[in-house]
């Protein structure tokens, strides 16, 4: 039989015979499921990794950590259905390095600003990050139209691995604890 795209979706580097489309959405959502499980349990683990590395530490191994995530998991995507397991460990990775960003990022916000100006230095963060990610996707949308979903996908990767360097180059990275 002629080969379908997984998940309804027509990506050059994910061809599936018919029989194992069922595989894909089963294995899809169980096993990135079980792995979100996992990750939230370490969530509940962010205070003692905090403690161990240093908060700078912390936020930085999450840029890399979800930089690297995102870029392997096209790349992994290119061995086709083998590539569940690897799959499964990028999201874990993912979903183990982002409450360690977002639990320091959002303490070291709320304890270093003061107490007035809280409020709008919260707001002004959600709106510039929330407002950042539909310019995001609306260009992510385009450079996919013109030059495909899997370079797409390893520019955004990279994207996000690059973003780390904001972190390195900050004094950010140096705090042991949050002041």
């Amino acid at each position: 039989p002629a080969p379908v795209s997984g998940f309804g979706v027509p990506p050059p580097f994910v061809k599936l015979a018919p029989a194992n489309t069922v595989f894909v959405y089963v294995t899809g959502v169980s096993v990135p499921s079980v792995a979100a499980a996992r990750s939230q349990s370490r969530a509940l683990n962010v205070g003692s990794l905090t403690r161990w590395m240093g908060v700078g530490r912390a936020i930085l191994a999450e840029c890399i950590i979800v930089g690297l995530a995102a870029t392997g998991i096209p790349l992994v995507g290119l061995l086709g259905a083998k590539a569940f397991l690897l799959i499964a460990i990028m999201h874990a990775l993912w979903g183990f390095g982002f409450p360690l960003y977002i639990v320091n990022s959002a303490n070291l916000r709320q304890l270093t600003t003061p107490e007035h100006l809280l409020g709008r230095v919260t707001a002004s963060s959600r709106f510039i990050s929330w407002g950042a990610a539909g310019i995001g996707y609306l260009i992510g949308g385009l450079v996919a139209e013109s030059i495909g979903l899997f370079p797409t996908m390893i520019v955004a990767g990279l994207g996000l691995l690059a973003a780390s360097s904001w972190v390195i180059f900050s004094p950010v990275v140096s705090l042991k604890e949050i002041p």
